[in-house]
């Protein structure tokens, strides 16, 4: 079976149904990016009994990419209520006692405002 052009979609579309498709997926684009750190410290964190399992991560920057983050406060927040979570909250801990330089990746997901962490990187 071969696609024929006279009768694929993008034949029928119609030049502004076309059009108005691109301007949403371009404006649409951002909503989508994850943030990210770049090379930073941590400057504080926070727990709080009604966050629930939940450490709030503020870095000493502006992140490079803000992505879905709309706190000014925090920057990213860890789920520790999985292995994965306790093992990167064992990091960050570390890292912000001894100084150690971080790279925090968020998911492009949010809760409270403020984007969860998908990969943290620790440098010397």
């Amino acid at each position: 079976m071969s696609f024929n052009r006279e009768k694929g979609l993008m034949a029928r579309a119609k030049p502004a149904v076309m059009l108005g498709t691109a301007m949403l997926l371009a404006l649409s684009g951002p909503a989508f990016a994850a943030g990210e750190s770049g090379i930073t410290t941590v400057e504080r964190m926070a727990m709080a009994s009604n966050l629930g399992d939940y450490v709030l991560i503020r870095a000493n920057n502006t992140p490079v990419t803000l992505g879905c983050t709309t706190d000014t406060t925090w920057h990213f927040a860890l789920d520790i209520s999985t292995g994965w979570g306790k093992g990167a909250y064992a990091m960050l801990m570390e890292a912000r006692a001894t100084g150690r330089r971080v790279w925090l990746s968020g998911s492009g997901l949010c809760s409270g405002g403020v984007e969860l962490v998908r990969s943290l990187t620790t440098y010397d």
